[in-house]
């Protein structure tokens, strides 16, 4: 009753429900859903890798340098549509078909999606109600979609000011929800509100999901929550799903995030849990974003074995990235960029041995990301990116395949080569 009394207040803006006309009830029989708006996005990569090692086993096991690698690539691919079924009730259904003609030996990370006709997949499918017709108050969020937690997940990868989302999403997904899309069946409730003036605002949500981890007759629930405190403008108008990170001016304020998530396990793990933070700052033509979590497992004892005596394994996984922008009049604005990225996890024998049990990855990898960004306007940009990419894989040496630094789809154990990439994006 607690619980409820408190979503009630939150809901409800300097905690007052007041009476307007237009919460006044609507005729369903007369209703007409809205036109359905198309949604229409596409990223086409050229890449440059100059080098990647590839593993061979046998009596002189050792990494082998392969040819440089030029590769064209749709990267990421959106068809969908979105509308309105009934008042304050909308839809968004959006289609997926990423990494079209990707090269396993490129420096890009993820599995190919080749042939005559490469696979679709859905990518969002949810609706959501605003309690309010005002657009103030709770909004509930029910169908496939991504978990409220963090930075960068719940930012589009067409919103991002670096040519490729940062890698800690990678390892904050697969923690999270067992899989790269990030999306998980489930409900979300969040609300958006202004504290006292227009210059104070707290977001909150609050969602459980059930994640597919793979194994028949196991979904796991998954409790995710995040709140998040504004000083100045901002980041939309209402209660979204929707991020971004360069507001070319028109935002003047800074945002602070903290949250977690708590799932049951699988296997030698009887719990998956992460907290952390995050923070996006825009000040006319700079904008600053970052985040940092702790992905925890908690590892149940396993027949007197002292590495899996109710241990815990935790690793952590974070990025920072800035850029600038400056004006070219009716050409639109060139944002040079930098993108710092990291995952640390287990080096010794001992805590790769509780990364095996609790089915994590272990080792350190970084990358860092200079880069120039030429936008047309906020749906178009033209981007010019360096990756320079470094792992180390710890006590387990050679042909490890401990994170994403030295495994590919396709080639098994490897080392990423840096690459250079050469992007055109655009949304419609």
């Amino acid at each position: 009753m607690r619980l409820v009394s408190l979503l009630f207040i939150l809901a409800t803006p300097g905690w007052v429900i007041p009476v307007h006309a237009q919460d006044a009830p609507v005729d369903l029989r007369t209703w007409k859903p809205s036109r359905p708006e198309p949604i229409v996005m596409m990223q086409v990569w050229g890449t440059y890798t100059p080098r990647t090692r590839t593993f061979s086993g046998g009596p002189f096991p050792r990494y082998h340098s392969q040819h440089s690698i030029w590769n064209t690539q749709v990267r990421r691919a959106r068809v969908g549509l979105k509308g309105e079924i009934l008042p304050r009730l909308h839809y968004t259904a959006i289609l997926a078909f990423d990494q079209i003609g990707h090269d396993a030996l490129a420096g890009t990370t993820g599995g190919a999606n080749n042939g005559a006709f490469p696979g679709v997949g859905i990518l969002d499918a949810f609706v959501t109600w605003g309690i309010r017709r005002d657009g103030k108050g709770i909004h509930l969020t029910a169908g496939y979609f991504r978990p409220q937690y963090g930075r960068e997940s719940i930012t589009s990868g067409f919103a991002v000011n670096s040519i490729e989302k940062t890698m800690d999403q990678n390892y904050l997904r697969e923690h999270m929800v067992y899989s790269n899309p990030g999306r998980a069946a489930g409900i979300n409730a969040g609300c958006q509100m202004r504290l006292g003036s227009d210059k104070a605002w707290l977001r909150w949500d609050a969602g459980l999901f059930n994640p597919d981890q793979g194994y028949p007759g196991n979904f796991p629930l998954l409790g995710v929550g995040r709140i998040a405190g504004t000083w100045g403008d901002p980041e939309s108008e209402g209660y979204s799903l929707s991020h971004r990170i360069n507001y070319f001016g028109k935002r003047q304020g800074l945002t602070v995030g903290v949250g977690g998530s708590l799932g049951r396990g699988q296997a030698f793990y009887v719990r998956s849990w992460t907290y952390g933070l995050d923070l996006l700052w825009n000040h006319g033509p700079f904008q600053l974003d970052g985040e940092i979590h702790w992905l925890g497992r908690d590892i149940l004892p396993s027949g007197g074995d002292p590495i899996f005596n109710g241990d815990q394994y935790v690793s952590r996984t974070g990025h920072l990235r800035a850029g600038v922008n400056i004006s070219l009049d009716h050409l639109g604005h060139l944002e040079p960029t930098v993108a710092w990225a990291f995952f640390y996890g287990g080096m010794s024998e001992n805590d790769q041995g509780l990364a095996v049990g609790a089915q994590a990855p272990a080792g350190r990898e970084f990358y860092f990301e200079p880069g120039v960004n030429w936008w047309f306007n906020a749906r178009t940009v033209l981007q010019l990116h360096y990756t320079f990419r470094q792992g180390q894989a710890g006590h387990a040496g050679d042909g490890a395949e401990v994170n994403s630094y030295f495994t590919q789809s396709g080639l098994g154990a490897i080392r990423r080569g840096d690459w250079a990439g050469l992007a055109l994006r655009w949304m419609l």
